[in-house]
């Protein structure tokens, strides 16, 4: 059995000492992993739970991916309706490549309606917009020409380096809908319950 860890990037452990040291210590005791949770904004409604600081989960593993050398990165879970598929593809093979294949994809739809709001993206929308995310980042991480056609996305004759170093980023897709597991089954190579006791 693997264990990993999640490592706060917000609430009371915020700090970049905090996220450094658990890092390290996680590597150093034998873990398999260590996990980041990604939120844009933080809404007033959860400051509590959450704090009112969130370090970018993008960012957390390319600082994480310079300082470990063997414990594998994931997000839990990136929240792929936030950001341009094309772009993402790219941070995230740019990461891949710069920890030496260590990257996990924890990808879900997402669940605060406000956040979407602020970032000008279709609430109703993120299930549709993160299938197509997938497939976006796949044919860009897979295809030496890559070309695709889809009802947000689409692009041919280009290039798209760096590759991930591993064939495809594993991709876990979080949550426990019926719609997250049908992703799950199309797109993953794991699932990632949240929240989940063990008889569950």
């Amino acid at each position: 059995m693997d264990i990993g860890i999640n490592i706060a990037n917000h609430r009371d452990l915020l700090s970049r000492r905090y996220i450094h040291e658990t890092a390290r210590l996680a590597e150093d005791l034998g873990f398999d992993s260590v996990w980041i949770p990604d939120h844009t904004i933080v809404p007033r409604a959860v400051e509590e739970r959450y704090g009112p600081v969130y370090y970018d989960a993008i960012a957390v593993l390319g600082y994480l991916a310079g300082i470990t050398s063997r414990v594998r990165l994931g997000t839990t879970v990136l929240v792929l309706p936030y950001r341009h598929p094309v772009v993402l593809a790219k941070e995230l093979a740019s990461i891949d490549q710069l920890s030496e294949g260590r990257l996990i994809l924890g990808a879900g739809v997402g669940w605060a309606e406000v956040e979407f709001r602020v970032l000008g993206q279709s609430f109703a929308e993120r299930g549709r917009c993160t299938d197509e995310a997938l497939r976006v980042m796949q044919t860009l991480w897979t295809q030496d020409d890559p070309v695709y056609s889809g009802p947000y996305v689409s692009f041919a004759e280009i290039v798209f380096q760096p590759k991930p170093v591993q064939p495809c980023v594993p991709i876990w897709v979080g949550g426990q809908s019926r719609a997250a597991l049908r992703r799950t089954a199309q797109f993953a190579t794991g699932w990632h319950p949240i929240d989940q006791p063990p008889a569950a």
